[in-house]
């Protein structure tokens, strides 16, 4: 009789562990295409945008970030300031790819 008490503590131990282990692994994918779907940090898109407008608009000149701040239509403001124009208002989107010197306007 002790034996096969023994025997099925081992198999709820065992079942308890199986399922805890997928508990895990559900866990592990969830986490993972959470950061893969949404997309890139506020400081990411600062920083690159920061950088192409270092390297391809302004070579060679100082560019330096005033501020940023997030709008109310997906977009982040960069107040930056560059020494031949002063400070300047620029818009990136959420997602970096794209960068505006004026703020988008939504027609029709």
């Amino acid at each position: 009789m002790d034996l096969n008490l023994d025997l099925r503590k081992i198999l709820r131990s065992c079942k308890f562990l199986k399922i805890l282990t997928v508990l895990l692994l559900v866990f592990l994918v969830v986490l993972v295409f959470d950061a893969y779907i949404s997309g890139p940090s506020k400081e990411e898109v600062v920083q690159e945008s920061m950088e192409y407008i270092q390297n391809n608009l302004k070579r060679g000149e100082d560019v330096n970030l005033v501020s940023s701040h997030e709008t109310d239509s997906s977009m982040y403001r960069l107040e930056v300031e560059m020494k031949d124009e002063g400070t300047l208002d620029l818009y990136v989107t959420e997602d970096g790819k794209y960068i505006f010197f004026e703020r988008p306007t939504r027609t029709g």
